[in-house]
């Protein structure tokens, strides 16, 4: 792997690094018969120089990539993969956010509190924090929206972006 150090950074073999070995243990953990092995030293390097072959040798660039440089727009359809949540285990935070009271109403008033789940979305390339609103928060908080499942994202916005910039900042 003849890489330019200033594209090949520790973030980018952290950020690869983790996905490929994501999707290698998804794939053994779906076929464990025919493959029990199938993480190794020699298949994550492989991968690793597969995705700089093809992200800086062939210019393919992922979803996210497009959509953080600017490329694409990030409101039309594109299918992620739930890659990380954090869910506070305080009831009292999540009651606050969903507006319920002590005795399991919902008052009158709207107020606005920041969602307090933390939610990671990947392209399969790179990972990006998301936003979600309330009815998706209820749906993560019941288990219906985990880690690993796919979603069908249509008119999504990107924040705090007015830059072009990588995945990766």
């Amino acid at each position: 792997l003849k890489a330019a150090p200033h594209v090949v950074t520790k973030k980018w073999v952290n950020n690869h690094y983790k996905l490929v070995t994501w999707k290698l243990a998804s794939i053994a953990r779906q076929f464990p018969a025919e493959c029990a092995s199938y993480i190794s030293p020699c298949r994550v390097l492989a991968q690793l120089i597969r995705r700089y072959n093809l992200e800086y040798g062939q210019g393919k660039r992922s979803c996210f990539k497009k959509i953080c440089e600017q490329d694409d727009i990030p409101g039309k359809c594109i299918v992620l993969c739930v890659s990380n949540l954090v869910i506070p285990q305080q009831q009292d935070i999540l009651d606050a956010y969903f507006n319920v009271d002590a005795d399991g109403a919902e008052p009158d008033t709207e107020t606005e509190i920041a969602c307090p789940i933390r939610v990671e979305l990947t392209d399969g390339w790179y990972c990006i924090p998301a936003t979600v609103d309330r009815k998706i928060a209820s749906l993560i908080v019941k288990g219906k929206i985990y880690i690993g499942q796919k979603l069908k994202i249509i008119g999504a916005r990107l924040a705090n972006h007015e830059k072009p910039c990588s995945p990766l900042e």
